[in-house]
């Protein structure tokens, strides 16, 4: 299976408004949450479309991967 969005959005879009440090904006521009750490995680298909138990696999991956991804930073 592969994993890689939680929403049919541009995953750029969805963690801008979320985690954007307004690095673009000089500052002036954040978003609700600047310092928080954002993974894509795909489970919908292109028209958004997807299973419950995708959905639950993609959190299960998540939940088991979590101290990988963050080590990486």
């Amino acid at each position: 299976m592969k994993i890689t969005a939680i929403t049919p959005f541009p995953p750029s879009h969805v963690a801008g408004i979320i985690a954007g440090d307004g690095t673009l904006s000089g500052g002036h521009i954040q978003g609700i949450a600047p310092q928080a750490f954002i993974v894509s995680v795909r489970v919908l298909d292109a028209h958004g479309k997807g299973r419950l138990s995708a959905m639950l696999e993609g959190i299960r991956w998540l939940k088991e991967n979590w101290k990988r991804l963050v080590y990486k930073l």
